[in-house]
């Protein structure tokens, strides 16, 4: 760190944007080619997870968001973690595994999306080509993992409470066994897997893929929304969806018809939301 400050501090930088650019180049591995591009490429994944996303993530959700079979060892939790300590002077990065990272200041994310300010294209954070990505393993994660009663609930009836209780002798279950069935990336994906696809101009392929999902799995998504109380969320993002894939009349009537039944049952899914 100290040798970085002072080559940093011994360059002339005319402005904010020349500081950001020292500081990703001083944070590229420097020992060959190859390490350079594989670092650049894991940067604009994991950085891009970061700046795009619409809630913050920690570490190990970024993993977990990222990985799939075909890149286990491109994006384990070292992987990511080694390429995060590298940007401590653009990245609030904390110890724990399950703390959020955070960039140090908005600027940094304006620089990165912004190639007439970040003029080298390995560090360059593409929006559109990053929410589409994003929008893909949202629903790779939710495909995988969704499934009638997640949480292993004992009674379709169940409440939700702060903490374990009996109340007239019906079941109930604490927000805790809730996180611990429904991790942090599930969750994220639950919520945030439309308004990536929103982001992206050309639709087609990710309506195709948003209609397969909730074929087989809006039942079960809307199950994760009522147990973490963002049903909500859930019949606003299908309303969106609606509103966004009129040219894509498979899509649009299924979103149509969910948005109708989220409506009805809303009353009945949230009735003990998270507290």
């Amino acid at each position: 760190p100290d040798s970085r400050l002072k080559q940093v501090l011994e360059t002339s930088l005319d402005s904010l944007d020349g500081i950001y650019a020292k500081a990703l180049e001083l944070a590229t591995p420097s020992s060959t080619e190859a390490d350079r591009t594989n670092f650049s490429q894991r940067f604009r994944r994991i950085v891009g997870a970061i700046v795009l996303s619409f809630d913050s993530l920690s570490s190990l959700s970024i993993k977990c968001l990222l990985e799939d079979e075909r890149n286990r060892d491109e994006f384990n939790h070292k992987v990511v973690k080694d390429t995060l300590n590298r940007l401590r002077s653009v990245l609030y990065i904390p110890d724990g595994a399950a703390s959020v990272v955070t960039v140090v200041h908005t600027s940094f994310r304006d620089f990165l999306t912004n190639p007439t300010r970040c003029t080298k294209p390995e560090f360059q954070i593409k929006e559109e080509e990053g929410h589409e990505h994003l929008f893909h393993r949202c629903i790779a994660v939710m495909e995988k993992v969704l499934r009638k009663n997640i949480c292993d609930l004992e009674s379709p009836g169940t409440r939700i409470v702060k903490r374990r209780e009996k109340a007239d002798g019906s079941e109930v279950v604490d927000t805790s066994d809730i996180f611990e069935s429904i991790a942090p990336h599930v969750r994220y994906a639950c919520r945030f897997w439309v308004d990536h696809l929103l982001q992206v101009k050309n639709k087609p392929k990710l309506f195709e893929a948003a209609l397969r999902f909730l074929r087989g799995h809006f039942l079960h998504w809307l199950e994760v929304l009522g147990l973490i109380g963002k049903t909500s969320e859930g019949i606003t993002a299908i309303t969106s969806l609606e509103s966004s894939s009129k040219s894509y009349p498979d899509l649009n009537g299924f979103a149509y018809d969910a948005k109708r039944f989220a409506l009805y049952n809303r009353s009945v899914i949230e009735e003990e939301p998270l507290q």
